[in-house]
């Protein structure tokens, strides 16, 4: 079973048993990313920093229309 990887060149989704070299369908040389570990949790928490900022604004906006 080999690992699953993505190209971010062309997002052509392969297989490969070791390092791939070359993209299959672009011939690229580098840029591939190992598929099925999930979102990482930085990238969570950012993103739950993100929400809560958008959240914070928009709730101080319809607070103040209401008030003023």
């Amino acid at each position: 079973m080999g690992v699953h990887y993505a190209c971010s060149r062309c997002h052509h989704r392969f297989t490969s048993e070791g390092e791939p070299e070359h993209c299959p369908n672009c011939g690229a040389g580098i840029g591939f990313e190992i598929e099925g570990k999930g979102v990482p949790l930085p990238m969570r928490l950012f993103g739950g920093v993100v929400a809560f900022g958008v959240g914070a604004l928009l709730t101080g906006a319809i607070v103040g229309r209401l008030a003023g």
